[in-house]
Formats: structure tokens, C-alpha cells, sequence
């Protein structure tokens, strides 16, 4: 997870401030670092701790629980007076903060203040309601007759935005966002007090709360040019990637993690190597012709005895290579110890050769009892006719429903006859395979099932991650009734097991993390139209 860079719990107060702070924060002359990560801990090595007094903890910027916190009502953090973090003490000074304001009330996102107004704060950023969104003001060190030089700026509501304010000596800068927004000089005079940091209110005040989001506090006790300040701000958003170590395709730069981890050249053969970018293995060197890992005698010997011979094999098919069959070539795909399909089956023939009846109307598919085979749409009901709204999504309807997108549709009938639809040495997975099938996916990713399964692109909910070139496409159903249903938001493959009267599947729903194994019991049957993925046979 991302917010694994920016917890990391304070084991002692003497730890340095590299051993605290991430590597995309400047840590130069920091005097404090608040990641709200599950706590209000200073992590720049002062130990400037802060006291939570009702604030809640809340999804941060990046969406991740428990990384920020949220203010209401006047709820609050305080962090003692200490010299390191009293504004008024030095001539140069840099603050920058995360903040989500609410409209629903107006207040100081923090302050040092004393309840009464003598002397006046050395410093506050205080949040007010305007047209279109909230007015983020701020006043700088004490100003002359004991009056804040101030500065505003208008930023929009519900809306995570980065302010940040420099100053050195009598001049000062005011960031959102990175950019420079307001430039000045202020006049100085000393000022400084003992009261606490206050975040999320004015101390001892019944108004004035804030009432909004904050994440990502620091102070620095020198002054950052324009260009550290955009660093600053362009660096906050983590690499996204893989974060296993033990992982095929681990990204040594990534912070956050995606979803992306897969495990497949766990299962290359000795001599292969896998290869991200085509996403198989392959031979680790080309000269090592029988795959022991050493280029030696004998494979010179295999080499000189193929000689000449245009029929020899040039290498043994793997799983990761495609499959031809039928005329098209199948890609293939390694999950745990199974070989499967990485596509929809579409085959019209069984493997004897035999053609698959195709369905010619509704009735004829829901009164057979024997095997059956339709494309998505075929009939009078059909997706483009009933679902044009999400249609008009895609390029065009017949492309949304071609073949080469969803493969056929099958009735359990189809999966079952002795003439089998997968190659010799495939078959359709059984309930255990799809068991097992589910653990090795469990045990290669860290998050959701279904959005490693998920293809890339066709899903209504958005594309899946398919992490481990399974590729699931929503290729919806055929229902007994013969009309059509589901395609872009619904996965559904057959199992070659039955529940006495007719067989189990899997379904894989768009906004669902699972894949499910169903049956007879939840409304289906026999004559239903589902997908199939063959899974080569190991027995």
C-alpha cells in the first residue's frame, strides 16, 4: 500500500529524519512532518507529537483508509508550544499542507493563537466561505502596529489542494498547488508565544472551526525556492506499480501499490526466463537447445542431429505460447500449476470434426437437450435492440458483439458431449479445478480476485487489472428462454461438474471482487448459453 512509505512508527525519538520522512519529501532544515497516517506522530525526529481531541481518521488524498484526518465541530489536534515550530522565532520559514474543505463551515485549518488578542498570532491559515469555493487566507509573522500582513486565495470546495507559504526575512510567497499566487513584503517586528499549535480550530475559541480534510503537514525552518516548492507538490503523488519483492514484474521505484503483482515466472521451465513484455516465458539462451539450463555438448549433438531436417521441432510447446487449434491460435496462460485458455473458446466444430449445431431460434435453444452453440445476439432479442444506451459506448454494435471479442456461447449439453469442444489434451475445468484455480490466483496477488481476472477493456464498471493474463471478458449469457443478458457486465463459465441435474459454473460480476462458483440452485440450467476457457489436462 502506498501508506506503507509514510508509516513508519516512530521506535525512537533520536531516529534520524531519513529514517522517517519519504524519499519524495525534502528533509533539509525540517522541524516537522505530519502524514496523519493513523496517528498525529512528528515524524521529522523532533518529536513534536501532536494531542487528537476528537479529529477522525479518513481516507487521504490517494483513497486510502485511516491516512488523514477529518475536522468537525470544532474537533482538534494540538501539538505543544516548541521553539522549533513557533513561527515568530526565525527570519525564514516554510510550511505547505494538504487540505479538503467542506462549505458546510468556515474556520482556522491551524493557528498559534492566543484566546485573546494581545498579542496579536504570529501565524494562522484560516478558511472562509465565498462564491464558488473556500477563501484560504493566512497571516505571516507579526506585523507592524501588531496587525497580520495577510494573503488569500480562493481554492474550490470538496477538492484535495496543496498550500504552501514561504518567508524569509520581510518578504513572503504564497503556493496552491504548486504555483506561485502571491508575492510581498511584509514588515517585521518579534513576536512569539507559548500557546500549542492548533489544527482544525482556534484554541479556546467556540467558533471558527474548520470543517474539511487535512493530510500531509510539514514545517521547515529555512525558506524553499519556487522550484522546491513544485517539487514538492509534483513528488506527493506515489509511483504506482508492484511492491512484492518476490513478485515477476516488482518495480524497485514503485510506493503504492496496484494490484499488478503476478507470480508466472515462478512457473518458466529450467532454461526459460519470463518476459514482461510478452508476458511468457522464453528460452533463457537460444543456443541451450534441450533446455537443461547449460549450453553443452549435447546440445551441439541435438543440433547437428537436426540438421537438414525441416520437420524437426524447433522447440516443445509451452504453456504461455499460443495454441493453435481449429484454425486460430489460443493464447495460453500459466495460473499456479494449470495451463489454461487466456481467451474465450469459439470453436464450431467439435474435435472429431463434427460441426456444433448452431441454435436457429429461441425455442429450438431452450427445448434441445442436446448440444447447442450461439453467438451473443443471435435471435430477436439481443443487446444492441435492448441495452443501445451502454452500446453507444463502443466504437459499433457488431464490433461490441463480435467474435473476436466473447467467443461462442455454449449450452452445458456442448461441454459434456464425448466429442469434446477443447483440444486433445485440454478439457473443461472441473469444480476442483476451478478450486485450485482460485487459490493459485489468491496466492499471487494481493487485492481483488475479480479485478486480476478482469480484461482490460469491456467492462461496464471499468477495466479490471488482469494481472495474470487470465483475460475474463463480460461475455454475458444466452438465458433457457433463448433471449440474451449480461454482456459487458457479467463472466460466466461453464464446469464440467453437475449438481445432479445440471451443471456448475463460475460467474464473475463487474462489481464484484469474488468469482463464484453456481449451480441449478440460483436459477440456471443446462440450457443456458455460457462461455468456456479450457484447462490443459494433467492427468
Amino acid at each position: 500500500m502506498m501508506k506503507r512509505l509514510f508509516t513508519l512508527l516512530l521506535a525512537a525519538s533520536c531516529l534520524t529524519v531519513v529514517g522517517q520522512v519519504p524519499e519524495n519529501v525534502l528533509t533539509d532544515d525540517m522541524v516537522a512532518w505530519y502524514p496523519f497516517d493513523g496517528n498525529a506522530y512528528d515524524f521529522s525526529g523532533y518529536s513534536n507529537h501532536g494531542a487528537i481531541n476528537g479529529a477522525q481518521l479518513t481516507e487521504d488524498r490517494f483513497g486510502e483508509a485511516n491516512g488523514a484526518f477529518s475536522f468537525s465541530g470544532g474537533t482538534n489536534i494540538q501539538i505543544p508550544h516548541n521553539p522549533q515550530i513557533d513561527f515568530a522565532t526565525g527570519d525564514s520559514l516554510t510550511w505547505a499542507i494538504w487540505v479538503l474543505c467542506h462549505p458546510d463551515e468556515v474556520g482556522s485549518v491551524f493557528e498559534k493563537w492566543l484566546n485573546s488578542f494581545v498579542p496579536y498570532p504570529p501565524f494562522h491559515i484560516r478558511v472562509n466561505a465565498v462564491q464558488g469555493g473556500a477563501q484560504v487566507s493566512s497571516s505571516g509573522y507579526c506585523g507592524q502596529n501588531g496587525q497580520p500582513a495577510g494573503v488569500s486565495t480562493v481554492i474550490p470546495w470538496n477538492t484535495w489542494t496543496h498550500v504552501a507559504f514561504t518567508s524569509s526575512a520581510s518578504h513572503y510567497n504564497y503556493f496552491i498547488d504548486g504555483q506561485l499566487v502571491t508575492s510581498a513584503d511584509i514588515p517585521q517586528v518579534g513576536c512569539t508565544n507559548d500557546h500549542p499549535l492548533t489544527i482544525g480550530t482556534r484554541a479556546g475559541a467556540s467558533h471558527a472551526h474548520y470543517e474539511g480534510k487535512v493530510d500531509d503537514f510539514g514545517i521547515w525552518g529555512r525558506t524553499f525556492s519556487p522550484e522546491e516548492i513544485e517539487t514538492l507538490y509534483s513528488l506527493s503523488s506515489p509511483i504506482e506499480g508492484c511492491t512484492d519483492a518476490n513478485a515477476c514484474n516488482y518495480n524497485e521505484e514503485a510506493q503504492w501499490e496496484d494490484g499488478s503483482c503476478h507470480f508466472n515466472c515462478q512457473f518458466c521451465h529450467v532454461g526459460t526466463v519470463w518476459d514482461e513484455s510478452l508476458f511468457k516465458c522464453v528460452v533463457a539462451n537460444p543456443a541451450d537447445i534441450n533446455f537443461d539450463g547449460c549450453v553443452q555438448l549435447n546440445d551441439l549433438l541435438d543440433l547437428l542431429s537436426a540438421y537438414g531436417n525441416c520437420g524437426a521441432e524447433e522447440s516443445a510447446w509451452q504453456c504461455g505460447d499460443p495454441l493453435a487449434y481449429q484454425g486460430y491460435d489460443y493464447a495460453t496462460v500459466q495460473i499456479g500449476e494449470q495451463c489454461w485458455f487466456a481467451e474465450n473458446l469459439r470453436v464450431e466444430k467439435f474435435n472429431n470434426g463434427d460441426s456444433i449445431p448452431f441454435a436457429t431460434d429461441e425455442g429450438n435453444w431452450s427445448s434441445l437437450e442436446s448440444a447447442l452453440a450461439s453467438t451473443y445476439g443471435e435471435g430477436e432479442i439481443s443487446l444492441c435492440n435492448n441495452y443501445s444506451d451502454y452500446v453507444e459506448e463502443f466504437d459499433a454494435c457488431d464490433e461490441f458483439l463480435s467474435l473476436g471479442q466473447f467467443g461462442l456461447l455454449y449450452n452445458w449439453y456442448a461441454t459434456q458431449d464425448e466429442r469434446e469442444v477443447c483440444p486433445s489434451g485440454w478439457k473443461i475445468p472441473s469444480n476442483q479445478d476451478w478450486v485450485n484455480f482460485e487459490v493459485a490466483v489468491e496466492d499471487s496477488i494481493s487485492g481483488s480476485i475479480g479485478q486480476a481476472l478482469m480484461s482490460t477493456e469491456l467492462w461496464e464498471g471499468g477495466p479490471g487489472t488482469n494481472a495474470l493474463g487470465w483475460d475474463g471478458l463480460p461475455g454475458g449469457c444466452r438465458y433457457s428462454a433463448g433471449h440474451f443478458q449480461w454482456a459487458g457486465r457479467v463472466g460466466f463459465w461453464w464446469s464440467s461438474d453437475n449438481d445432479g441435474n445440471n451443471g456448475y459454473f463460475r460467474r464473475l460480476d463487474y462489481d464484484s471482487d469474488e468469482l463464484n462458483q453456481m449451480s441449478s440452485e440460483f436459477g440456471f440450467n443446462s440450457n443456458f448459453g455460457f462461455s468456456v476457457r479450457c484447462i490443459k489436462d494433467s492427468e
